[in-house]
């Protein structure tokens, strides 16, 4: 595996990028009519449900997930769930069809502190049986997946958060958090990754068990939740890479890492912090360059509108690349991917 980067260009070092965005940024983001490998986005954020569906009620049919990832596909190398029920539509689904798409998917199985051990070990040995295209408790027979689709599994999401914001015990349930990561590992072919994905403060405040448990470290980082103007959000961005780095090599942890989730809402004002059509694409543009320039994978949040997530509050549905009807016009930022994309001579 590669390790993380110890030399890199900073864009807080760089002039601050504007909007519209400069010719080298541009770049960054588009590619070239010619270069069918070449997308814009190395993974998106995808749940999937639309207007009238949600987690724990109905679920999208299998055409409905066929239209979606056919839909992202000339945008993005993979898409990155939350969640790997078989009987819900991202276990049922989505493996079938993301393989024959060639459409790396990067599976999430969802784990909460306030589950008991059961229910949590329960979604692990489902998503098992979904990477071994069979029920599966005990991992996968000589090895073998079901599934070349699935590049990485993500036990748990933000799930220290979530300790965190109800007062628990972050020190006993990131033990417990381990012991579910190393459930999976041992029951999981290596052609899969198997990670977590916590926020990048809390694997700043993480012990070297967290980090030692997994494959590769996978975090977010949301400029807009921590109310940054939409001008500094990008370096904002490159700030936190550069805390996790540095706690990385003070840890000794010389180990892959990638941003698992990060984006910019269309709407709705947090302080400093405004969601707009043009700060979401800004955003964007300015994190595609620095990905581009420090050589780390970032997985944008989100692709779909989902006026369903109520916790998050009025901004919760407002993170798509595309609008809640798939038949609308996209948001601004695919728009001007559609129409934007530089003729191959302007490409070095």
């Amino acid at each position: 595996m590669t390790e993380f980067p110890t030399t890199r260009t900073r864009l807080r070092d760089a002039p601050v990028l504007g909007w519209p965005p400069p010719a080298a940024c541009t770049k960054a983001l588009r590619c070239p009519a010619t270069d069918k490998t070449c997308k814009p986005f190395d993974a998106i954020c995808c749940e999937g449900y639309r207007e009238g569906q949600l987690a724990g009620g109905p679920e999208p049919t299998g055409p409905q997930v066929l239209e979606d990832l056919t839909l992202l596909l000339p945008y993005t190398h993979g898409i990155h769930t939350y969640s790997s029920d078989p009987t819900e539509h991202d276990g049922m689904y989505i493996p079938g069809i993301a393989d024959p798409l060639e459409l790396n998917f990067h599976m999430g199985v969802w784990l909460d502190s306030i589950n008991t051990h059961a229910i949590n070990y329960a979604a692990i040995d489902a998503s098992v049986g979904i990477v071994c295209g069979a029920p599966s408790a005990n991992g996968c027979p000589q090895g073998t997946a079901g599934h070349p689709s699935i590049k990485t599994v993500i036990v748990g999401n933000e799930y220290l958060l979530r300790v965190r914001q109800a007062f628990g015990g972050t020190v006993a349930e990131e033990k417990r958090l381990v012991a579910c990561i190393q459930y999976a590992r041992a029951r999981i072919p290596p052609s899969s990754e198997v990670v977590t994905a916590e926020t990048y403060s809390d694997w700043l405040t993480a012990s070297p068990a967290l980090y030692n448990a997994v494959d590769r470290i996978v975090w977010h980082s949301h400029p807009w939740w921590e109310q940054i103007p939409i001008a500094q959000a990008a370096a904002h961005f490159a700030t936190t890479h550069d805390l996790m780095v540095a706690n990385m090599a003070k840890l000794g942890i010389k180990k892959p890492e990638r941003c698992g989730e990060t984006g910019w809402p269309w709407d709705i004002e947090n302080g400093p912090a405004v969601g707009s059509e043009a700060n979401e694409a800004h955003y964007l543009h300015d994190l595609s360059a620095y990905s581009v320039s420090s050589g780390l994978d970032c997985w944008v949040f989100e692709g779909f509108d989902e006026s369903w997530k109520v916790e998050e509050g009025a901004v919760g549905g407002k993170w798509g690349l595309w609008t809640s009807d798939r038949t609308a016009p996209p948001h601004l930022v695919i728009t001007d991917l559609a129409t934007e994309i530089p003729t191959t001579d302007e490409w070095p």
